[in-house]
């Protein structure tokens, strides 16, 4: 299930990583699946958890593309550089752990007051 779609990606979020629809619409969908758990939780009468819902629905989109995009053109993220004699750069791509967790960041920053009903989360 879609919770935000790309007019909100573009105009309320502000997104700027994707840049067409097609490919929004397929992470967004799989943004939901991430969402699916929390989203029940969410109240449907709360406009502001509902907008909540929508950003964290772009934010875990832009994670997933950011992470196949790497993939898909080999690109990496530079790990480490040094300069001692020889000049040495190592790359490396983001685990499924890294992603996951980023993917849990964010629904720790957007849903935890919602789903958990806390006011203010300290992490």
């Amino acid at each position: 299930m879609t919770y935000a779609d790309y007019m909100f990606y573009v105009n309320d979020y502000k997104g700027i990583l994707i840049t067409s629809a097609d490919d929004y619409a397929y992470f967004a969908e799989r943004a939901g699946d991430e969402l699916a758990h929390f989203a029940t939780r969410v109240s449907a009468e709360d406009t502001e958890a509902q907008n909540a819902l929508k950003r964290c629905s772009c934010r875990i989109a832009d994670i997933l593309y950011g992470d196949w995009k790497q993939s898909k053109n080999g690109v990496s993220k530079i790990s480490s550089e040094s300069v001692s004699g020889y000049y040495s750069v190592s790359y490396a791509t983001p685990t499924y752990g890294q992603v996951r967790l980023q993917i849990n960041s964010a629904i720790a920053l957007y849903l935890v007051r919602y789903v958990l009903g806390a006011r203010r989360v300290m992490m």
